[in-house]
Parts: structure tokens; sequence; C-alpha cells
């Protein structure tokens, strides 16, 4: 998998199916969005590519509570590495590129600089000023810009949504197993003992 931290340099993506998001922990709902982004590359010749921020954007966000991350950086490229994917894109998460509305999002952000053939959300992706900017936007605006749009359902375990937050809230409650079961592997820590 290759890493790109600098926009301007991308080289060009074939055909590049496309999905973003922060991907924090890389759970069994992240992972049928990769599993779904493989196959469809795979069936049209394209190239995988997952878009991701750094920092989260709950630590740059005003009025929105930071959030313990459940990986690190490079745990989480090392997930989305060994599940296929060609070409990872960190992108600087700042105020300013939160001050995008979703039109400019998808024009001048998704369009310009990946072309994308099809992006791939899950159920709950919200993007652009507000989080104004939703499943039905990009589709909408693919008619315009030449994109397919694939949207992935809630994945549901024991009729329990997964998500990063429910992940974390198992956590915190120590319920370790829990989390583990969601996450689809063990949960382990990172950092250095003193």
């Amino acid at each position: 998998m290759q890493i790109h931290r600098n926009i301007e340099a991308l080289p060009q993506l074939s055909r590049a199916v496309l999905t973003i998001g922060t991907f924090d922990g890389v759970h069994l709902g992240h992972a049928r969005i990769m599993q779904q982004l493989v196959q469809t590359a795979a069936a049209i010749g394209g190239t995988t590519v997952v878009i991701t921020f750094y920092p989260h954007p709950r630590h740059v966000i005003e009025g929105e509570a930071p959030i313990g991350l459940l990986t690190t950086q490079e745990e989480k490229y090392a997930i989305l590495d060994r599940a296929g994917i060609d070409h990872l894109v960190e992108i600087p998460f700042n105020k300013s590129f939160a001050e995008q509305t979703a039109e400019a999002y998808i024009e001048h952000f998704l369009v310009r600089y990946f072309k994308p053939h099809t992006i791939i959300t899950g159920y709950d992706h919200k993007f652009g000023k507000g989080r104004k900017g939703d499943y039905t936007l990009l589709e909408e605006m693919g008619k315009k810009f030449n994109y397919t749009v694939k949207e992935i359902p809630a994945e549901v375990l024991e009729q329990v949504s997964i998500s990063s937050t429910r992940i974390r809230v198992a956590l915190t409650q120590g319920d370790v197993e829990k989390a583990s079961e969601y996450l689809g592997y063990p949960y382990t820590l990172s950092g250095l003992v003193v």
C-alpha cells in the first residue's frame, strides 16, 4: 500500500474506487467497506483508494468533544494494508478544510484530485461544513461528475449497530471482549511502559 501525505503529488489513480473516513479502529463495519472497495476495483480493473484525515476531525472542529482513539495511525494503516488497499491518502484536517461546503468538498477536493469512478460510503457518512453532505448529495453530484456511489448499510452484530463510538463505550465499561468482537480482532494498546 502506498501512503500519500501530499495531495498535490498524487500519482494518476486509474479508475479510482474510493472511500472516505477516519476509520478509527478499522472495525467490522469498516472491514465490510474495504471488502466492497477491493471487490469493486477488481471488477472494473480499478485502483483502491482510502482517504483519511489527521488529526481526527473531532479534535479540530469547535464544539466537538475530542475523543480517545482506538488505534494509532500506524496500526490503522497496517490493518488497511492487510485489507488489500492500493493507496492511502492522509489529508491534514484543519479549520480551513472543515469550512468547505459539501458541494465544494465534492467538486474541488474529491473530483479535482481523485477523479473517482466509484465512491463507496458507510450508511452514516457525512461531510462538508456542518456535516451537511451525505449519500444523496454524492449521488446527485455523481451525475454531473460521472461517478457512481455505493452505500454500505449498517453492519449489525447482535442487533447492535457497530461503530467506533460503541467500541469506545465497551472499552470504558471494561468490556474488552465486546470491543474485540466489534473490531473483529483482539483489542490491544500500544505505548511505552515505564
